[in-house]
C-alpha cells in the first residue's frame, strides 16, 4: 500500500488529507467497493499484492476465473490511495501536473464495451467515490479534480495519447486485442500494444521512484490461449513482478468434492496427458524417465511440471487435454506445431534397457537385397551357420510386408521368463519388387532347416492372402494385428523397451526408425525412414503380450474383452466365436484367420 510505503520510509506523518484504510478493511467494506461480488481468492491475492513490495503485476489462469475484473479493483484501490495522498509533494512534482492511468485498447470504443466502460460504471456506483471522491461529468475519460488533484483514468492505444501527463500505471489485457476479428491484422495491433507497455512502463519508472524505490503499477491480463512469451518476458526482465493464476476450482472451491488426480502440463518435447493406470499414461511417464508416478519423489524442476485437478474435470481432460488445461487450470500449451513430439525422449534408456551383449545378428550382412530379380534367396545366404532354434521354445514371427515403396520388415522373437526376445531383426529395402517368394522360404528354411519351432505368424491386414493361407494350410497360426489403428499397442512395446521387457542385439535400421518416430494425435508418423521394423516387431511383442495379460483393447484403444491365454489359440477362438459383439469390434484390429 502506496501511504504505508512512504510512512516505512520517512517515519512521519503521511501526506494525506484524510485518514487511509488499509487494504483488509478497504476491500471488505461496501462503502469502498459498493456490491462488488469479490471472491476470496482474488481478495487475498489483491490483499498480498498492496501488501508487497511490487510495481508488475500479472494475472494469468484460466478463462471466466475474473482476472479482467480483478485488474480493474486494482485501479479503483490505487485511486482511493491517489485520492487521499498528496502526491505532488511526495513525488515533487509541480500542482498542474495531470496523473494519468491508462487503458490500452485497439479504440476508445472497444474499451467502453470492455473493461474501461466497466471501471466506470463501478466508480459511479460505489459510495466512496459517489460522496469523496465524485469524478467529473465527462464521457470520454474518467476525470477527477476534486481535493485540488488531477487525476485521469483514459483509453488509448499509443503513448501519443498521454503525453505531456505523467503516467502512474498502465493496464493490457489481452482479451482485448487478441481473437478481435473485427479488426484487420489484430496480432499487428497486439505486437504495437505490447511495445506501448513496455515503453509506458519505462516512463512510469523514470517519472515515480522516491530515493531509490519505485511507485506505479504496470498490470497485464494475460491470455491463456496462446503461448504468452510476452508474460514469460515480463518475468525474466523483472523478477519481482507478482504473478497470479487462477483457476476455476481455486476461485470457487465450493464447488467441487476435492478428489482430484494429476496433470502433465506438457512442453516442447512431450505433450499434456492424464497420469492414470493407462498404457499411454505409462508410456508418457516413461518418456519423462518416470516408472512410478510419486509426486513427492519427483525432480523439484519436473514436479513443477504436474498439476493437481478435480476429479469433475476428469472426463473432459480425457476428451481434449490441451484445451481443458487452458480453459479449467489456465495454463497454457504449445502451440499445434509442436504436436509433432518424438516418440522416444530417453534414447540413453532404450538403448541401455533394450540391447543384450549375449544376442548377436544372426545375419553376415546388416543389409541387403531380396529382390525378385536376384538369383539366390539372400535372407539364407546370408543367414550364419550357427543360427538355430532352442528346443522347447516356441517362436512367433512379425511381418510388415510392401512389394516397393516401402521397405518390408521382419522380426523373430519367443517369451522367455516374461522377456520378449528378438532373435531376428532385418530390414528389407525394395530395388525393382520385394520378393515375397523368398520370404516364404526363409520362413520355412527357419522351420524346418534351422528348427525354429514357429507356431504364429502376424500381418498386417494388408498382406498377401496367399501367403496367408499357405501357412493356415501348413496348421500355423495366421494373426492380422493392426499396429496402426491401435495406438495402445504402441505403447505397450515401448514402455516394454522402457521397461526391460525386451531384449535384442543391436541392429542400426532399427533404432534408426526407432529414434526418428513422432507422435502426432495418438497416431505414429515416420520419415523416410519409414518404421518398418518397429511394425513387425509390435506385431511379434503384441501377441506375444497379450498371452500374458487378460486384456484386448479395439482401435479406439478402450477395453473390450478379458480373456486368459496360457500358451494356444484355441481359448481366443472360443472368445471370440462366442460373442460376436466383441468380434465384430475386435475383427479390424486382432483377426485370427481359421
Amino acid at each position: 500500500m502506496l501511504v504505508e510505503k512512504l510512512n516505512n520510509i520517512y517515519n512521519k506523518k503521511s501526506y494525506s488529507y484524510d485518514e487511509l484504510v488499509d487494504i483488509e478493511t478497504w476491500i471488505n467494506d461496501k462503502y469502498f467497493i459498493g456490491d462488488l461480488k469479490i471472491y476470496d481468492f482474488w481478495k487475498n491475492e489483491i490483499i498480498n499484492i498492496f501488501k508487497s513490495n511490487v510495481n508488475e503485476v500479472i494475472f494469468s489462469g484460466a478463462t471466466g476465473t475474473g482476472k479482467s475484473f480483478s485488474a480493474l479493483v486494482m485501479y479503483l484501490r490505487i485511486l482511493y490511495e491517489l485520492s487521499i495522498l498528496d502526491f505532488y509533494s511526495f513525488f515533487d512534482i509541480d500542482r498542474s501536473s495531470l496523473i494519468v492511468l491508462f487503458y490500452l485498447s485497439v479504440t476508445q470504443k472497444q474499451a467502453f464495451n470492455t473493461g474501461f466502460g466497466k471501471l466506470m460504471t463501478m466508480i459511479d456506483t460505489i459510495p466512496y467515490f459517489v460522496e469523496k471522491f465524485k469524478r467529473e461529468d465527462v464521457k470520454s475519460r474518467i476525470e477527477f479534480r476534486q481535493k485540488n488533484k488531477k487525476i485521469d483514468v483514459i483509453s488509448g492505444s499509443s503513448v501519443g495519447d498521454f503525453i505531456g501527463s505523467d503516467l502512474y500505471a498502465i493496464l493490457l489485457d489481452e482479451a482485448n486485442f487478441l481473437g478481435i476479428s473485427k479488426y484487420k491484422n489484430s496480432i499487428d495491433v497486439y505486437e504495437k500494444a505490447k511495445e506501448v507497455y513496455r515503453e509506458s512502463s519505462n516512463r512510469r519508472r523514470n517519472r515515480f521512484i522516491v530515493n531509490g524505490k519505485e511507485y506505479g503499477y504496470s498490470i497485464i491480463v494475460s491470455s491463456s490461449d496462446t503461448i504468452n512469451s510476452f508474460v514469460e518476458e515480463r518475468i525474466r526482465e523483472n523478477k519481482n513482478a507478482y504473478v497470479c493464476i487462477s483457476k476455476k476450482y481455486l476461485v470457487k472451491p465450493e464447488m467441487f468434492s476435492g478428489k482430484k488426480f494429476y496433470v502433465y502440463v506438457g512442453d516442447e518435447r512431450v505433450k499434456p496427458f492424464i497420469v492414470d493406470d493407462s498404457e499411454y499414461s505409462k508410456f508418457m511417464l516413461n518418456s519423462l524417465g518416470i516408472e512410478k508416478f510419486d509426486l513427492d519423489n519427483l525432480d523439484s524442476l519436473l514436479k513443477l511440471k504436474f498439476v493437481d485437478v478435480p476429479i469433475e474435470y476428469y472426463d473432459s481432460f480425457k476428451l481434449d487435454c490441451k484445451n481443458s488445461l487452458k480453459e479449467v487450470c489456465g495454463i497454457s500449451v504449445f502451440d499445434d506445431k509442436f504436436d509433432n513430439r518424438r516418440l522416444i525422449l530417453d534414447r540413453e534408456k532404450i538403448l541401455n534397457n533394450v540391447l543384450d551383449d549375449n544376442l548377436k545378428s544372426p545375419f553376415i550382412y546388416e543389409t541387403f537385397t531380396v529382390d525378385i530379380f536376384d538369383k539366390e534367396n539372400n535372407l539364407i545366404v546370408n543367414l550364419k551357420d550357427d543360427f538355430y532354434g532352442k528346443e522347447g521354445l516356441e517362436y512367433v514371427v512379425g511381418l510388415d510386408l510392401s512389394l516397393s515403396g516401402d521397405g518390408s520388415g521382419i522380426s523373430l522373437a519367443h517369451n522367455e521368463n516374461g522377456i520378449c526376445v528378438f532373435d531376428l531383426v532385418i530390414k528389407i529395402k525394395p530395388v525393382n519388387q520385394i520378393s515375397l517368394k523368398y520370404i516364404t522360404e526363409f520362413i520355412d528354411y527357419l522351420i524346418n532347416e534351422r528348427y525354429f519351432n514357429i507356431n504364429t505368424i502376424c500381418f498386417d491386414k494388408f498382406a498377401s492372402d496367399s501367403m496367408k493361407q499357405y501357412y493356415i494350410e501348413k496348421g500355423l497360426n495366421v494373426l492380422n494385428i493392426s499396429v496402426d489403428r491401435n495406438i495402445t499397442y504402441v505403447f505397450d512395446f515401448v514402455n516394454a523397451m522402457y521397461n526391460n521387457i525386451v531384449k535384442m542385439y543391436n541392429y542400426n535400421l532399427f533404432f534408426e526408425e526407432l529414434f526418428d518416430l513422432c507422435l502426432n494425435k495418438d497416431v505414429v508418423i515416420h520419415t523416410e525412414k519409414g518404421k518398418d521394423i518397429f511394425d513387425s516387431m509390435c506385431r511379434a511383442f503384441v501377441y506375444l503380450n497379450l498371452l500374458s495379460k487378460d486384456v484386448v483393447y479395439n482401435e479406439k484403444s478402450e477395453k473390450i474383452m478379458d480373456f486368459y491365454i496360457i500358451d494356444n489359440k484355441s481359448e481366443i477362438e472360443m472368445i471370440l466365436e462366442n460373442d460376436l459383439s466383441y468380434k465384430k469390434e475386435f475383427k479390424d484390429n486382432f483377426e485370427i484367420i481359421f
